[in-house]
């Protein structure tokens, strides 16, 4: 039985105000590991914008309404990946350049460990990492925004 898609837009705006917190109290991992999700959750409310879907059967098989690439009306959960969450909306993915692919790489990988990963990692993020991978998560998020009013 379907049930209701996740709040992708609230999710982000209030993992937004929990990374602000983290990032001001210089809470380097916890930061990027919510910059990821908050990123993530920017994609999933594009892509259940973009094929009006309102709900989910599971956790892998959203059911959309409109654009659809299959006749089964279900698009498949991208997860944790943020290129495979892009690559559902062709009007987005043909927009990304190689300065895009590689901000997005930095954001998906920003020290070698998957951001989702982060939240078990113990050791060092220099100021300098961070610095790279919080203009690549700006970066990212703007033009994510602004394409999101351009769709």
């Amino acid at each position: 039985m379907p049930i209701a898609i996740e709040k992708f837009d609230k999710a982000y705006h209030e993992r937004s105000r929990d990374m602000a917190l983290m990032n001001n109290n210089d809470r380097k991992i916890v930061a990027m590991h919510l910059g990821g999700i908050i990123i993530e959750c920017l994609i999933k409310f594009i892509v259940v914008k973009h094929y009006n879907i309102k709900e989910r059967d599971g956790i892998w098989n959203w059911i959309g309404t409109r654009n659809l690439l299959t006749a089964t009306n279900i698009i498949k959960n991208p997860s944790h990946s943020l290129v495979n969450g892009l690559k559902l909306v062709d009007p987005l993915y043909n927009k990304i350049d190689i300065t895009i692919k590689k901000l997005i790489d930095r954001l998906q990988r920003p020290n070698g460990t998957d951001y989702i990963d982060l939240r078990y990692f113990s050791g060092v993020i220099t100021d300098k990492e961070f610095d790279d991978w919080y203009d690549a998560y700006i970066a990212i998020r703007k033009w994510l925004v602004k394409n999101l009013k351009s769709m």
